[in-house]
């Protein structure tokens, strides 16, 4: 670190034309940099290391004399670091949690004995619900399970095992009631459990206005095989959201078609696509 700032302290007192051509060249690559960054991307982000290692490359040729920003050039690998790491945040927290979500930090089920039949009856029960409470700006988050579920999902609920019916998912949902600020999670044709407590997404790019239930809605599908519905209760709006990702303005047709899907049954092509959003964007 001293040899680093007598190296400096020696450019500085040594400054020449030369070395104003390398300030301009850092601020050339600094804002092509930060323009890259914006766009975001994959491919993108490729190209900025690309760039950020050319540049090192040539700033530190010693035929170019370009002296000031060579001890610059010492932190480059550094700072490559802190910046993979903070793009991909999201993505290593999530792997990190999938990992750390071994069976036994997890609730599994057992075979489902309903039939079809049964399946069919739950969907219908659920779109009913989830359109009426829409409908009166009824906020609501139900969580519906395939096999497993992190064990302190459930715990952090009460468990209830009760069969479906959309009565009963709208009397949870009461705004005057004790559980309606929790998520419900549903296995099937059965409610196990009301009232539960989800971690929030912690996703830069959701959009800022979606408040917790959205994020919690989103957080659940990203370490769980599960997919969320979400009902607005500042605009009635229906929201799903599967693997991290959010699709608001859900009508009927669309929500039996994801729940069909999800149950493993045949889905009526009735569902219209009106685009899914990353991140909720507007």
């Amino acid at each position: 670190m001293r040899e680093f700032w007598e190296q400096f302290r020696g450019a500085i007192l040594n400054f020449g034309v030369g070395n104003a051509i390398e300030i301009i060249l850092i601020a050339v690559l600094i804002y092509f940099c930060l323009v890259i960054l914006k766009r975001n991307g994959v491919l993108r982000l490729a190209k900025l290391f690309f760039l950020i290692v050319l540049t090192a490359l040539v700033l530190s040729w010693e035929r170019f004399g370009l002296t000031l920003v060579r001890p610059v050039l010492i932190a480059v690998p550094f700072v490559a670091v802190l910046l993979i790491v903070v793009l991909f945040f999201n993505d290593f927290k999530r792997s990190i949690l999938k990992l750390g979500s071994v069976k036994e930090d997890k609730v599994r089920f057992g075979v489902e004995r309903g039939t079809d039949e049964d399946r069919k009856r739950a969907v219908r029960e659920v779109v009913r619900a989830v359109l009426s409470m829409a409908k009166r700006d009824c906020g609501a988050l139900i969580v519906l399970v395939s096999d497993t579920i992190q064990s302190h999902i459930i715990e952090s609920g009460i468990s209830l095992n009760a069969h479906l019916s959309g009565q009963l998912l709208e009397s949870i949902f009461n705004p005057k009631g004790s559980l309606h600020d929790g998520a419900v999670v549903i296995k099937g044709d059965t409610i196990l459990a009301a009232g539960c407590f989800l971690s929030l997404t912690q996703d830069i790019t959701v959009d800022k206005e979606l408040g917790t239930r959205h994020r919690a809605a989103i957080g659940v599908t990203e370490t769980n095989n599960v997919i969320s519905i979400v009902v607005s209760e500042e605009t009635g709006v229906i929201s799903v959201a599967k693997a991290g990702e959010l699709k608001r303005y859900i009508d009927s047709d669309m929500l039996t078609a994801v729940m069909e899907e999800f149950y493993g049954l045949k889905a009526d092509g009735k569902g219209r696509k009106r685009g899914k959003v990353r991140g909720v964007r507007k």
